[in-house]
C-alpha cells in the first residue's frame, strides 16, 4: 500500500494504486510537485497507536511498526520546510486545495507522537528522539507562523504563491478541531477557544456546523458559509466533550448530536450535507464518514459522562 514511504489518496480492492485528482505538477511554479494529502499518513500511524492503546496486540504492533510506522515516521521526519519548520505543502483534507493546512501540520505532529511512543515500546530511544525532536519543533511552528495574533484565532492554512512565497489563508474552516482532537494544544488553550468560538458563531447554518466560509460545494442556498455537514458539527459537540467539567457542561455537546439525529433519514442514514433551507439531505447518503463521526462521538460523550460529577 506504501508508495515511496507514504500514502497515496486512493487504492484500489487489491491494493494497487487507484486513479486520483491530487496534482504532481504545478502550473504556476512549472515544477513537479510530491502529489500526497500528507494528513493520511500521519493518521494512519496515529490510528495505529490509538489501536495498540486498546488491544496490547505486540505481535502485530511489531509487524506495522518494521513495515510501516518506520518508513511513514521517517518520511515526515524529513518532509519539513527548511524555513518553516513545518510539513511540506500538500493537499488538504478536503482535497480542494495544496497548501500547508492546519489540520494536516496538526495530523502530523500526532502522527510523529504516534511513531515515537511505538519506538520505545521497542527500545529505540535514538529514533525516538529523533521523531519527538521533530514533532515539538513543528509545534513550536506552527504556534509561531500558524496562529494570527490579527484575528484571535488560528489560520486555516499557509498558501504558497510564486516558487516559494507563502500567504496565511484566515478563512473559518471546521477542520480546526484538529489543534485539540489530535493533542497538539489543550482544548482550554485560549489560542483553540477563541479559534472554536470563531467556527461556532461564523459557520454555524440553522443548528448545524459548515465546512468553512464560501464553500460553493453543492450549494443551494445564499448562505455564506454553504450547507451544514454532519461531520463539522459533530466536531463542535467533541470540542464540548473535551472541555465539559461537570455533566452540565455536556449540553452544548448533547445538542449538536440531536441536531443530527434529527436531520438524519428516517431510516437512520445519515447524508454528507444538509440543505439549510429545508433541512433535507444532501450529497452522498450514506456517508461512511458521517456514519463514523457519529460513533465515535457517542463514545467520547459516554466516557466522558461517566468520568463526571454531577
Amino acid at each position: 500500500m506504501l508508495f515511496r514511504s507514504y500514502f497515496l489518496q486512493k487504492y484500489n480492492a487489491d491494493g494497487t494504486v487507484a486513479s486520483g485528482w491530487h496534482a504532481s505538477w504545478d502550473l504556476n511554479a512549472k515544477k513537479e510537485v510530491v502529489a500526497i494529502q500528507e494528513d493520511e499518513t500521519g493518521l494512519v500511524l496515529w490510528s495505529l497507536w490509538e489501536h495498540y492503546q486498546l488491544f496490547r496486540d505486540i505481535e502485530f504492533a511489531h509487524r506495522m511498526y518494521t513495515k510501516l510506522v518506520i518508513p511513514c515516521a521517517d518520511f515526515m521526519d524529513k518532509f519539513v520546510h527548511p524555513d518553516l519548520g513545518l510539513p511540506k505543502p500538500s493537499w488538504n483534507l478536503w482535497e480542494d486545495r495544496r497548501g500547508i493546512h492546519t489540520f494536516t501540520c496538526a495530523t502530523v505532529v500526532a502522527g510523529l507522537r504516534a511513531a515515537t511512543a511505538f519506538a520505545r515500546l521497542f527500545a529505540e530511544e535514538d529514533r525516538a528522539e529523533r521523531y519527538v525532536e521533530t514533532a515539538e519543533s513543528m509545534l513550536d511552528a506552527m504556534r509561531f507562523s500558524l496562529y494570527s495574533t490579527e484575528h484571535g484565532r488560528f489560520y486555516r492554512s499557509l498558501q504558497l504563491h510564486g516558487d516559494d512565497h507563502f500567504e496565511p489563508d484566515s478563512t473559518l474552516d471546521a477542520s480546526l478541531f484538529a489543534l485539540f482532537y489530535f493533542g497538539c494544544f489543550e482544548a482550554d488553550d485560549p489560542m483553540v477557544v477563541s479559534t472554536m468560538e470563531a467556527i461556532e458563531e461564523g459557520l454555524r447554518v440553522n443548528g448545524g456546523i459548515a465546512r468553512f466560509s464560501g464553500d460553493g460545494y453543492m450549494r443551494v442556498s445564499e448562505a455564506p458559509s454553504g450547507n451544514a455537514w454532519m461531520i463539522c458539527t459533530l466536531w463542535l459537540a467533541d470540542y464540548y466533550i473535551t472541555r465539559a467539567r461537570s455533566k452540565q457542561d455536556l449540553q452544548p455537546a448533547m445538542e449538536f448530536v440531536k441536531w443530527c439525529c434529527e436531520h438524519a433519514l428516517p431510516s437512520g442514514v445519515m447524508a454528507e450535507q444538509i440543505d439549510p433551507s429545508n433541512g433535507r439531505s444532501l450529497s452522498v447518503a450514506p456517508l461512511t464518514w458521517s456514519h463514523s463521526t457519529f460513533v465515535s462521538t457517542i463514545h467520547r460523550y459516554l466516557e466522558r459522562y461517566r468520568s463526571l460529577e454531577i
